[in-house]
């Protein structure tokens, strides 16, 4: 499972992991569409994961397993 959500100008994205594997989780990253610079998402797993973008420019989160 992978997933990518844009957010257009910072602000907070709420979605929805289901179906991982018992133990799985899912690691991802923020990255910063105007200065390149990155920043770790902690570890989810199943279930609600709410975000929030470390900036107020646009900014693509990724998701996978």
């Amino acid at each position: 499972m992978a997933a990518i959500q844009f957010l257009a100008g910072g602000g907070s994205v709420l979605l929805s992991a289901q179906g991982l594997p018992s133990g799985a989780s899912l690691k991802g990253t923020w990255v910063n569409l105007i200065t390149g610079a990155q920043q770790p998402i902690a570890m989810q797993g199943n279930g609600p994961i709410a975000l929030m973008s470390p900036w107020g420019d646009p900014a693509i989160a990724h998701l996978a397993r």
